[in-house]
């Protein structure tokens, strides 16, 4: 990393940036590395040895092993220079999940790593995770959002990734109603905010010659490849959806304009 940054000649504050970490679901199974004589694929958080016995135990049927240390997920780091171009993975970890407490550990071991090769830290961006917000908690309390960097003695900022919020937010609306499949409903200032308002600027948008949203059936009839798309959740909470909602039915989807508007939304 330290030689990606000098050969690019990036100026000095380049060296200020963010750590930003996420996992991704990978398909189970070992690998023989080659170059290194061994299996690759067991879970691998940097803190415990791996305990072979466990690996191989047998199951209650005597010809299925359990391979309880399996890996599932990956867990990357990544270092991002809030001030110039430049970008590195700077570590991952093999995991089957994790808690709080471990990605704590592995964070501020990535912060002080980083610090010698003469890198800053100033935020961390993850998303809303369970075992993240316990890991933010851990740093800055119930309700903070900061703490001190002390390899740096600067400031060092909490923030969740902005597309997940998206994401989260949309997924939320989307659940919420009246009819019987629906797990939740959402209100703002005592007024439900529900997925069939958007449902309703999207009829009536379909049957205009020229369209004054970005809407297609896609937006509105979710999968979970829909689900994942950041691009269909800011296009659904988008202020042309709002300004459609004002324009023919102000009245009834007052609580879901307000409420997309200002991001506060009470279940």
């Amino acid at each position: 990393m330290k030689e990606s940054f000098d050969v690019k000649k990036t100026s000095s504050n380049g060296t200020i940036g963010m750590l930003a970490f996420d996992e991704v679901k990978i398909k189970e199974g070992l690998v023989w590395e080659a170059n290194s004589n061994k299996l690759v694929g067991f879970v691998d958080l940097d803190d415990t040895p791996i305990d072979l016995s466990t690996v191989t135990s047998k199951s209650p049927d005597a010809h299925v092993p359990c391979h309880e240390n399996v890996a599932t997920h990956v867990m990357q780091f990544m270092f991002k220079s809030l001030f110039a171009p430049f970008s590195f993975p700077v570590a991952y970890f093999l995991t089957k999940g994790f808690t709080g407490l471990q990605i704590n550990r592995m964070f501020w071991s990535g912060v002080s790593l980083l610090h010698d090769f003469g890198f800053h830290t100033m935020l961390s961006v993850c998303d809303g995770a369970s075992a993240n917000r316990t890991f933010i908690r851990m740093n800055c309390g119930e309700t903070g959002h900061m703490c001190q960097n002390p390899f740096s003695s600067g400031p060092l900022f909490f923030m969740s990734d902005p597309p997940h919020l998206m994401k989260k937010l949309r997924n939320n609306l989307y659940s919420s109603g009246h009819e019987r499949y629906n797990t939740r409903c959402l209100s703002y200032n005592g007024k439900f905010m529900i997925w069939k308002h958007i449902c309703s600027v999207y009829d009536r948008d379909r049957k205009r010659p020229l369209a004054l949203t970005r809407l297609t059936k896609q937006h509105v009839y979710l999968d979970n490849w829909a689900k994942m798309r950041v691009n269909l959740s800011v296009h659904t909470l988008s202020s042309a959806v709002q300004q459609e909602m004002h324009e023919h039915e102000n009245a009834v989807t007052m609580s879901t304009q307000l409420g997309l508007q200002e991001g506060e939304i009470q279940t």
